[in-house]
């Protein structure tokens, strides 16, 4: 591994002589004209680099602050996606116990009936055959509204687009 602390560059004593040297001869032997033409694109490019430079600390702000924006708008875009999903995951929830609840209805409905058919062949005239049957109207119409109730939920969760919210 190179160790640049340590590292030891052995330049001979005349080399630095030499270089200035063949410098000097260089820029002497240019046409007057061609030497000042690369002075002043010396001193025009340097110019150039140093007023970059400052508008480029300017660009920096716009840039920090378009990144800001971009965050800010990734942070939210993230989160609707997150709701998103959780809106999905709750539809589907929904679904599910929507079809257990309809199958309990059901059912009870079922044992209802079972309970009319056995009182009504064995006990024509008791009182508890209309209690019986008002219990079942009763069961049908909270069924019905319950479906009616979720349903609509359901549709409204799986028609919310929270990105067109968002831009309104």
């Amino acid at each position: 591994m190179l160790d640049i602390k340590n590292l030891v560059v052995k330049i001979p004593d005349g080399f630095g002589k030499k270089i200035t040297s063949f410098g000097k001869k260089f820029f002497d032997g240019m046409p007057v004209w061609l030497r000042n033409l690369l002075i002043v694109v010396v001193a025009f490019g340097g110019l150039y680099f140093v007023t970059q430079r400052i508008y480029m600390s300017y660009d920096m702000e716009d840039v920090r602050a378009e990144i800001s924006e971009l965050n800010e708008k990734c942070k939210t875009t993230v989160f609707y996606d997150r709701y998103v999903y959780d809106v999905s995951n709750v539809v589907i929830s929904t679904k599910m116990l929507q079809t257990q609840i309809r199958t309990m209805f059901e059912n009870y409905e079922r044992m209802i009936d079972i309970e009319i058919d056995y009182v009504s062949r064995n006990h024509p005239d008791d009182k508890s055959l209309n209690q019986l049957k008002v219990l079942k109207d009763d069961c049908q119409f909270v069924k019905e509204t319950y479906e009616k109730m979720i349903g609509h939920l359901v549709e409204s969760y799986e028609n919310f687009n929270p990105a067109s919210e968002n831009n309104q």
